[in-house]
Formats: structure tokens, C-alpha cells, sequence
């Protein structure tokens, strides 16, 4: 079993799932926690210091390029992958790999404001 890192997406994919807690190993695979955040910029919430006993910053880490993210859920044959592209710390595009979809993506704040109710 090899190294990765966890990340946390609350975020309705193109495929419609709504996952939490995803794994990558796109990062430093090395047992650090990232959390993607409702405006779409991805922090480091934890960082393990492997292998060195170094802690790495906390926060904002202005991720550019295609984090690709997976997870499958227990008890079943259902895998979930997605890449999220990054333009500049921003979170622009979700591509998903089981539709072959793609989404614009759009905060939270976005969607919440345009909510009709």
C-alpha cells in the first residue's frame, strides 16, 4: 500500500455524488490533510512532517494544476475519481472520470446566493 494524502471536497460533483473525504496522491503523498474551501482555494490543515520530522505551512498553499482526487465507498464495487484543475490557487474545473463530464466550478456563496428559496 503506497502513501497518500487526504482531502476534504463537500461538493456535488458532475456526476451528482456528494462525497466528503477523498484521497490523492497528486501532493507530497505523505499522509498530510488538505481541505478544498467554499470559495474553491485549497489549504493544508495538517501536515505530518514525514519524512524528515519538518511540519510544512498550514493554510493556503496557491495549488496550481490538476489535483486528481478518488475514493470508493465501503461496501460496495462504486469508485468516484475526479481531477480538479487549479488555475492559480483557484479552483476553475472538475473533470470526471466516470461520465467523462466536466463542471465549471462555482463557490458555495455562488450557488447559495442563486438559491431561489
Amino acid at each position: 500500500m503506497g502513501m497518500f494524502d487526504d482531502v476534504e471536497f463537500k461538493y456535488r460533483m458532475p456526476d451528482g455524488y456528494e462525497g466528503r473525504s477523498f484521497q490523492s496522491k497528486s501532493l507530497d503523498c505523505t499522509g498530510d490533510e488538505y481541505v478544498v474551501m467554499p470559495e474553491g482555494r485549497l489549504h493544508r490543515r495538517y501536515s505530518s512532517g514525514y519524512p524528515d520530522d519538518v511540519r510544512k505551512p498550514l493554510g493556503d498553499i496557491a495549488f496550481d494544476g490538476e489535483l486528481n482526487i478518488y475514493t470508493s465507498e465501503l461496501g460496495t464495487d462504486s469508485w468516484h475519481e475526479y481531477d480538479l484543475i487549479f488555475v492559480q490557487g483557484d479552483l476553475r474545473t472538475i473533470r470526471c472520470y466516470q461520465t467523462d463530464g466536466h463542471l465549471i466550478f462555482e463557490p458555495l456563496s455562488v450557488q447559495q446566493s442563486s438559491d431561489p428559496r
